[in-house]
């Protein structure tokens, strides 16, 4: 598929755009599933005080 100069530029902008969007999106997962994660094993530890 041809496109013009410009239509390529733009194209290529925009893929670096998603990438950098993939990029922080997997960032903030991981932020969640760290918060998630100390989250479980506090109630865990928690848990096995009260026990």
């Amino acid at each position: 598929m041809k496109y013009p100069y410009t239509n390529r530029r733009e194209i290529v902008r925009i893929q670096e755009e998603i990438i950098k969007n993939n990029q922080k999106i997997r960032q903030t997962q991981n932020k969640q599933n760290d918060q998630q994660t100390r989250k479980y094993i506090k109630e865990l530890s928690n848990q096995n005080l009260t026990e």
